[in-house]
């Protein structure tokens, strides 16, 4: 039995989902050609002019400026060299090398803690992995 196109009754449901999603593929379409469109109006990069960074003002940087600017690129800095038995504080916002007794009794605690921790673990040996035995090929009859 054929039925025809008009006979059948369509749910508005469908109808509207189906509606929603030419929409969405309309909408789509529209913006990846517009990006396309604008990425091909661009120059190459390579012929884009960058202005250096200027050089942060030495302190942490804020969060957010008054009126929307855009804070300050932070350089990364060289590495900060620790000596055995001090530690660093990150406080303040910079790399501070601290030699205190109160810091050398925490450390001195910490490492004690540790080789405590270390004392008692122990690994199981690596399981002999297991050979295949070998497979006897019967010999050829003449």
């Amino acid at each position: 039995m054929l039925l025809q196109f008009g006979a059948v009754r369509r749910s508005p449901e469908i109808v509207v989902l189906v509606v929603l999603l030419l929409i969405m593929m309309a909408g789509v379409l529209w913006y990846v050609l517009d990006r396309r469109a604008k990425m091909r109006a661009a120059p190459p990069a390579a012929t884009q002019t960058v202005t250096p960074a200027l050089k942060p003002a030495p302190g942490p940087a804020p969060l957010a400026r008054p009126g929307g600017a855009r804070p300050t690129v932070l350089t990364p800095r060289g590495p900060v060299e620790i000596p055995d038995g001090k530690t660093l504080d990150f406080s303040t916002g910079q790399a501070v090398v601290k030699d205190s007794p109160e810091d050398r009794a925490k450390l001195a605690k910490a490492l004690k803690e540790m080789e405590e921790a270390a004392a008692t673990v122990t690994f199981d040996p690596l399981p002999v992995p297991k050979k295949d035995p070998p497979v006897k090929v019967p010999p050829d009859k003449p």
